[in-house]
């Protein structure tokens, strides 16, 4: 897991949007999602739960962010 990685967790978390995560990144959001989607097949769980039009973190994301943090 690299720096970026959490980075990028933080800022979707911290904006519950991709969209939004990768403006202030100044990175595209398919790369946005693609790092999420590596994170939770590293940690083989789920970070947020996808519902139309927003993200809710999951228990084990929260835990994730306080950590990143």
């Amino acid at each position: 897991m690299k720096r970026r990685h959490l980075k990028i967790f933080v800022s979707v978390y911290e904006h519950l949007n991709m969209t939004a995560a990768a403006e202030e990144l100044f990175i595209s959001q398919p790369s946005v999602s693609q790092v999420i989607r590596e994170m939770e097949k590293y940690y083989q769980v789920r970070l947020f739960e996808r519902y139309p039009k927003s993200l809710y973190p999951t228990a084990e994301g929260e835990l994730l962010y306080k950590y990143a943090r």
